[in-house]
């Protein structure tokens, strides 16, 4: 293989990394702070709230993306 498929391949895969590791992090700390917060008798912190949006802003397009990928193939398949 050449090296530029190779770093283009890394560097690839470090995005998608960051991309899962972000959005499972923000769920993580959302399910903790939401009950901490209930323990405490406080609300929820805003910053973790508005992180776990994003995520959930990010994995419905990743989801929907996938959808998408998927009825490409499934159509290039029934062409064949």
């Amino acid at each position: 293989m050449r090296a530029e498929i190779v770093v283009t391949l890394i560097i690839n895969g470090l995005f998608v990394g960051a991309y899962f590791l972000f959005i499972i992090i923000s769920i993580v700390r959302f399910i903790q702070d939401s009950k901490e917060a209930k323990k405490e008798n406080r609300s929820p912190r805003t910053g973790i709230i508005v992180r776990f949006v994003i995520s959930m802003v990010l994995l419905s397009y990743g989801v929907l993306i996938g959808i998408f990928m998927i009825g490409i193939a499934t159509g290039t398949m029934r062409l064949m």
